[in-house]
């Protein structure tokens, strides 16, 4: 244990005196955290930690939801190979299969063509990324000073 003094300035012929309600503070230190303190130092009790605290912040992980987008468009069927003769016309959209039946059964295709593609975005529900932990003084390398009023002024 190391004993402190706060300074009292000492100037020509002034004597020291006994006076009550003195504001110079005598203290002593130790490592750790000592309670209660020592012997009548017990008017202050400062308890400091170095910058070394314990500390397990942090976030949880971020995630994203499934996105939801789409692409969508008509499917058209012609008799012949320049599109010029549509038979028949179906919507499709990659969010499901789809089967077309052709009528009748065996009838030939010209052509096919997808028109009218169009890409609908989706939306990300976003979650996670909350912060977790906490940090707090390390008391294992803390110092404690304890205290005591000191009886004496200078005047």
């Amino acid at each position: 244990m190391v004993r402190v003094r706060l300074p009292v300035e000492r100037s020509g012929s002034r004597k020291p005196r006994r006076k009550s309600g003195s504001s110079a503070l005598y203290c002593v230190h130790g490592k750790g955290v000592m309670e209660p303190c020592p012997d009548n130092y017990n008017h202050e009790r400062h308890e400091m930690s170095p910058h070394e605290p314990i500390d397990d912040l942090g976030c949880e992980a971020c995630e994203c939801g499934a996105v939801g987008s789409a692409c969508m468009g008509s499917l058209r069927l012609y008799d012949d190979a320049v599109c010029s003769s549509q038979f028949a016309q179906a919507s499709l959209a990659s969010t499901k299969e789809k089967c077309v039946d052709v009528l009748p059964p065996g009838r030939a295709i010209g052509a096919k063509a997808v028109t009218g593609v169009t890409y609908v975005h989706g939306t990300c529900s976003r979650s996670g990324g909350t912060p977790k932990g906490s940090a707090s003084p390390n008391k294992n390398s803390a110092s404690t000073f304890s205290c005591r009023r000191s009886h004496w002024t200078v005047e």
